[in-house]
């Protein structure tokens, strides 16, 4: 973010927030936008596995590529067409691996044509790796410009990194606007959802993230707490998968970095 745009955006913040977010409040920010992050690239490993398809393709026709595609892949999947015309169901056994990733549970994938563009919807059905388990519906489509549009309404069973102890479970509503550009998926859009300390909301500027990554290697996140803060989180990837966080909720910068695991470290700036 250059100093013109921190400016404003701190300039925002002061005028519409009476008291500056407490540093507990920062911190719970940052690990929302972890276990945020933590969803999202599981859910882009399925839409990858599933949606990477022609636009303009027949959907039982992409149905049949998928299928064949997956088992030829993913040798330890279950794979089998479903009962309507354009939708399929895949089995994961317990530590079925997909890309580096260890799966159990279920996909259920249709391809249709309600209108003039394919719609890919996904169905996660206690769908779980390393700790992430998710339940819902990804719906993807495509513009006309090539970009995908991605709507989701997941239900996020998390554990804490690098732990195998009960989390929490967070109910998620979002909608991006991304493109992949060598190798990089860039998106904008918006995140929306529920935790036991009420709602959060979050708006996505120019994230860019890469394969596998917990967080934006670039990018600007405006965080809405339940505690009625801004805050504003800068991203910066510093090498070896790690990504430096700058959030500002209205007093001084606080700067974490976030290592590819999701383990949160505060620096002192």
């Amino acid at each position: 973010m250059t100093a013109l745009q921190r400016t404003l955006v701190l300039a925002m913040i002061a005028g519409c927030t009476p008291e500056p977010a407490s540093s507990q409040e920062i911190l719970q920010t940052v690990q929302e936008l972890v276990d945020q992050g933590r969803a999202l690239a599981f859910e882009t490993d399925m839409t990858t596995l599933a949606a990477n398809v022609d636009p303009d393709g027949e959907p039982e026709a992409l149905r049949d590529a998928v299928m064949a595609a997956i088992g030829d892949e993913v040798a330890c999947a279950v794979v089998v067409a479903g009962a309507m015309s354009g939708d399929l169901r895949v089995d994961f056994d317990d530590g079925c691996e997909v890309r580096g990733r260890a799966l159990s549970g279920r996909l259920g994938v249709s391809y249709t044509r309600p209108h003039d563009g394919l719609l890919v919807t996904l169905d996660f059905q206690e769908l779980t790796s390393a700790g992430i388990t998710l339940t819902g519906d990804t719906r993807i489509s495509w513009g006309v410009d090539g970009t995908q549009r991605v709507v989701g309404e997941l239900r996020l069973d998390a554990a804490a990194p690098g732990s195998d102890a009960p989390g929490r479970q967070i109910e998620i509503q979002s909608d991006r606007i991304q493109r992949t550009y060598e190798g990089v998926r860039q998106l904008d859009g918006w995140l929306r959802w529920q935790t036991l300390m009420g709602n959060w909301k979050a708006e996505l500027a120019g994230w860019e993230l890469g394969p596998d990554a917990v967080l934006p290697g670039h990018g600007l996140t405006l965080v809405d707490t339940p505690f009625e803060h801004d805050v504003v989180v800068d991203h910066r990837a510093v090498g070896d998968g790690s990504i430096e966080v700058r959030a500002n909720g209205g007093r001084a910068d606080r700067v974490f970095v976030v290592a590819a695991d999701g383990v949160i470290t505060e620096l002192d700036d």
